[in-house]
């Protein structure tokens, strides 16, 4: 229902939006070389037994989760895939993915090349090849 509301970036930058991280997780790589100023960091649950021994309760991904649909944070950073199957797994009708939209529209390889070399992009910086503007052709 919120997801329209975080398809830029500069949401999750903003303070008084509580972002849920799962430890161990693409999105949580991603944190850690950034400042995510709401930022919640969600770790797998154990619990220790009578004999001193842990004992594995939730994951980490599956926390973060719980966390978004307890209205703990507003949003959690994550892959779409590792979502997909989460929700999948789950059967989670009530979350919705949301791609964010930061991504450098390019005509050709060439161009790609070309911003590469000025250290424009890099290796992982999600690029859109062709003509965006095909479906307004007649």
């Amino acid at each position: 229902k919120n997801a329209d509301n975080f398809r830029s970036f500069d949401r999750i930058y903003d303070p008084e939006v509580r972002v849920g991280i799962a430890t161990v997780t693409n999105g949580f790589y991603f944190a850690m070389q950034r400042v995510i100023p709401g930022m919640k960091l969600y770790d797998k649950t154990v619990e220790v037994d009578e004999d001193g021994r842990e004992q594995f309760i939730e994951e980490s991904f599956d926390r973060a989760m719980r966390a978004l649909r307890d209205g703990e944070v507003d949003c959690i950073l994550a892959n779409g895939y590792e979502m997909i199957k989460r929700i999948e797994k789950h059967g989670w009708t009530d979350v919705q993915i949301t791609n964010l939209h930061e991504r450098r529209v390019v005509v050709d390889l060439n161009e790609v090349e070309y911003l590469y070399r000025l250290g424009l992009v890099d290796i992982h910086t999600p690029i859109l090849l062709g003509n965006v503007y095909d479906h307004l052709a007649p």
